[in-house]
């Protein structure tokens, strides 16, 4: 694994945990309020059975769904991590091929000369542009 491979590693790997730690709390929260609920409806007598049913079939379905999500969404870390790392090893590969057929880089001295010859003749051209001026019409 290269250092491209071991950053998207830690990348995704913070993600997930990011991810498994909110869903956490969300089921923490989830189920406190199931039990305030079950002592509420415990001890209320405002509630007929049937309601009692219908929210119990309504907390089924949530849980069923957040069992779903975290599933699905397991799922795509691991499809999105196998797929970034077989991009990220395709591309050290590549990455690898063309600094063997590089031609060799102009050095950074090389360059700031070419940057300073061209600002040389830049100067000298405004300078000649200045030098010729234009006879003024005088105002009456």
């Amino acid at each position: 694994m290269g250092m491209d491979s071991k950053m998207i590693k830690q990348v995704l790997d913070f993600n997930k945990k990011a991810f498994d730690d909110s869903f956490k709390a969300i089921v923490a929260v989830q189920e406190h309020t199931e039990k305030m609920m079950c002592v509420f409806w415990e001890k209320s007598t405002f509630f007929p059975a049937e309601s009692q049913k219908v929210v119990g079939d309504w907390v089924k379905a949530y849980k069923n769904g957040l069992g779903e999500l975290k599933e699905n969404v397991d799922s795509r870390f691991k499809l999105i991590e196998d797929y970034l790392l077989s991009v990220a090893g395709q591309m050290e590969f590549s990455v690898k091929g063309v600094d063997q057929k590089a031609a060799p880089v102009e050095t950074a001295t090389d360059m700031s000369k070419e940057v300073a010859a061209d600002l040389k003749k830049a100067v000298s051209r405004r300078q000649t542009a200045r030098k010729k001026r234009l006879p003024v019409a005088k105002q009456k």
